[in-house]
């Protein structure tokens, strides 16, 4: 690159990066348990819902790609060819998608909660969901 970029402009990104990666392994480390404590936690009479882990899953690899993109991104705006600005373009709108689908995923869950914690009743999910609806068509 023609830039020569500050050392203090590096520290904030390193800085930025370990926090990242950081709170990425709380939550790998996090959904891992979650999977592995319902598949292997043997309660008599308990029903078990296979949709918690199953969006742990889908959260954990979502966040994964989420991380690797990220990392790529700033890989080749560091020290990619001058002519790979597009992709770069490219790589950060698929980021969004998918940071995206993993807020989307996280609503759901959390309006499923509240429909199983408040007893199957769909007058309680009903405002939560109008406000879902509204904060993803404004944005």
């Amino acid at each position: 690159m023609a830039t020569q970029l500050s050392s203090e402009y590096l520290t904030t990104v390193a800085f930025v990066f370990a926090i990242e990666y950081f709170l990425y392994g709380i939550h790998a480390l996090l959904s891992c348990c979650t999977i592995y404590i319902h598949f292997y936690n043997k309660v008599k009479g308990h029903r078990k819902s296979r949709i918690y882990p199953f969006i742990s899953f889908i959260l954990l690899v979502l966040g994964t790609s989420s991380l690797v993109i990220d990392s790529v991104v700033t890989k080749l705006l560091f020290n990619g060819p001058a002519g790979w600005s597009h992709k770069v373009d490219v790589l950060e709108s698929v980021n969004l998608i998918i940071l995206s689908l993993c807020s989307i995923t996280a609503d759901t869950l959390f309006v499923y909660r509240l429909y199983v914690v408040w007893g199957n009743r769909t007058k309680v999910i009903i405002v939560p969901i109008i406000l879902l609806i509204v904060a993803y068509c404004k944005s």
